[in-house]
């Protein structure tokens, strides 16, 4: 099942750390996000989720979060998302729903994700690219 295959192939590139900031509740209990890494430091946090009842190939992407915003890291992240699901041939979901505190509109969500390929405005989502 490479859905599954792509969740833990972007897990095992970070420590395992969870980010207890968010919790998300999912029918199996309630979930953390992974902390993402870049040279020891903690970049942010990302939250993939897989409902085999689903349409097959598909990934949620339930919570992507930068720890210190105008870096870069979520633009890393997401490139880091959509390379692997590109080459594993997975396709990505997402609703670009902002957090609480963000100072990012759903519109300027939406927009950022477009940037990478998603379609939609509510639910997103992105076809594998060749």
């Amino acid at each position: 099942m490479r859905e599954l295959e792509y969740i833990t192939a972007i897990q095992k590139k970070y420590s395992g750390k969870r980010d207890n900031s968010k919790e998300i509740l999912v029918a199996s209990g309630i979930e953390h996000p992974f902390v993402v890494e870049d040279r020891g430091e903690d970049i942010g946090c990302i939250y993939l989720h897989f409902e085999p009842q689903m349409k097959p190939g598909m990934v949620w992407i339930m919570y992507l979060r930068s720890y210190l915003p105008g870096k870069g890291h979520g633009t890393g992240m997401m490139k880091m998302l959509c390379e692997l699901a590109d080459k594993m041939r997975v396709r990505l979901y997402l609703e670009p729903v902002p957090d609480r505190g963000s100072n990012w509109t759903q519109g300027e969500l939406v927009a950022f994700y477009r940037r990478f390929g998603f379609e939609g405005s509510i639910t997103m989502q992105r076809p594998p690219i060749a």
